[in-house]
């Protein structure tokens, strides 16, 4: 993502069995050549393939050198200096014996490196300078690099969207497991449900239907949202504190990796239970009606993720979901009739989505109906769809006031936990940048020895 010109690895082939180990040697080499790169990287037990993948080795005793140079040298230097690689043996583990000599025999080996570099040193009339400029030089334009933005936003969201989806497409038992769970749920209520007519009795059925449609879609999103982050939080608050991208760009390319699954899974759902149901038949009711489930879904996923967001383990998030979600889902028109509320209450329906995602959906149903009961019916007080309305206090806002405050509501959630994650990874940055300080104030014995020996003066040789 922020494209950089080293990149350093911790033994990135641990666990790989060897042809896959390769493939990731082959892919460093090929960062490293044609994207002139420098990947630098500890390996654990190559073979003599991957092995001979590394242009430059580095090898390390008691903390001392005793190789660093091209790999396709080593061999001979080793074998100057007394250590020649015995025939048909991998040169790498025979290199990883020789680090496990005795300290006295692993002193032989840095006095010969260090021989080694003085021989070279006057064979090639080099001098050895102090480093002190140098390093100064290299501090001022760290120090200026570190103000430069990573990355474009733009980038940014297309590496973290196709990162997302590559998640997805790796987990093909949870896109199934979500597809299972849609068609349940969508035959379930249809064959609950099933054939509603157009009575006084059809009325509570489809009312209760509608309600359990918008609080299945919307639990099951916020499950899902819930339940994709918690796994992510620990690269995304170490990524975030490298400063590789924004949570802006992080948010959105989740959601935007997960819209897919959110348009397609509700059209699964609505095409399966709408006409088991028997809903109002027309073009117009059935589309408001999926349009209001996507929104429902992704309204729940946003939810899930927000919570995610907010509290440190999936545990709390989904103990907190329903105390969350209850007082809102009170408010929401099945209930308790908005005329008959006391005042007191009239706020937490201005705050509730449940209540616009169940008015959105009780609008889309009953203002198709033109005919509910029977004229000679006298005992069903309904006889058209606005009569259902009216009688369930759904005449305050319009099926777009609904939808335009779903997606003030969608948005508003994005934005804040967009924000509470951006808080995150800047948490985390503060208190590494803190441990930072307090380390680099001491010195181990080691260091302030070296730091003695550089501070005396230099020579050339």
């Amino acid at each position: 993502i922020t494209n950089p010109y080293v990149i350093l690895l911790d033994e990135p082939t641990t666990g790989l069995d060897s042809v896959n180990a390769l493939r990731v040697a082959q892919l460093l080499q090929d960062l490293a050549r044609d994207d002139k790169r420098t990947v630098l990287c500890t390996i654990h037990s190559p073979s003599s393939e991957l092995f001979a993948l590394f242009d430059d080795l580095l090898l390390l005793g008691k903390g001392h050198v005793i190789y660093h140079g091209p790999t396709a040298d080593a061999v001979k230097y080793f074998a100057s200096i007394g250590y020649p690689v015995p025939p048909r043996t991998n040169p790498s583990e025979y290199y990883m014996n020789l680090l496990q000599l005795p300290p006295a025999e692993l002193q032989g080996l840095w006095e010969s490196w260090e021989a080694y570099l003085v021989s070279t040193a006057a064979d090639g009339n080099l001098s050895v300078r102090p480093l002190e400029g140098t390093i100064r030089s290299a501090d001022a334009n760290l120090d200026r690099r570190v103000g430069e933005k990573g990355s474009p936003f733009s980038v940014q969201m297309t590496m973290l969207t196709a990162r997302s989806w590559r998640q997805f497409v790796r987990d093909p038992g949870a896109l199934v497991g979500r597809t299972v769970q849609t068609i349940f749920f969508a035959l379930l209520l249809g064959l609950f449900f099933f054939g509603v007519d157009n009575t006084r009795e059809g009325v509570q059925d489809r009312a209760g239907a509608l309600f359990l449609i918008m609080l299945n879609n919307f639990f099951l999103a916020a499950i899902s949202g819930i339940a994709s982050f918690p796994p992510e939080r620990a690269v995304f608050l170490m990524e975030q504190s490298s400063e590789n991208y924004s949570a802006w760009a992080y948010s959105l390319a989740k959601n935007i990796s997960e819209l897919p699954f959110q348009i397609g899974f509700p059209i699964i759902f609505t095409s399966t239970m709408y006409f088991m149901i028997g809903f109002a038949e027309t073009p117009k009711a059935f589309f408001k009606m999926l349009l209001l489930i996507i929104m429902i879904g992704n309204q729940g996923y946003s939810f899930g993720i927000f919570m995610a967001s907010l509290f440190p383990t999936p545990q709390i998030s989904m103990a907190a979901l329903p105390v969350v979600m209850l007082p809102l889902a009170l408010v929401s028109g099945l209930f308790a009739n908005s005329d008959r509320l006391e005042p007191a209450w009239y706020w937490l329906e201005y705050i509730s989505f449940p209540r616009y995602a169940y008015t959105g959906l009780f609008l889309s149903e009953f203002s198709a109906l033109d005919t509910i009961c029977d004229v000679a019916d006298t005992t069903c007080s309904f006889k058209t769809g606005q009569d259902v309305i009216h009688y369930y206090g759904f005449t305050r806002v319009s099926w777009g006031t609904c939808i335009y405050a779903l997606v003030i509501y969608l948005m508003g959630l994005k934005v804040i936990s967009a924000t509470l994650l951006w808080h995150q990874g800047r948490a985390r940055r503060g208190n590494l940048s803190f441990h930072k300080n307090l380390d680099s104030r001491e010195m181990s014995p080691r260091a302030a020895a070296l730091s003695g020996r550089n501070a005396s003066p230099q020579h050339d040789a």
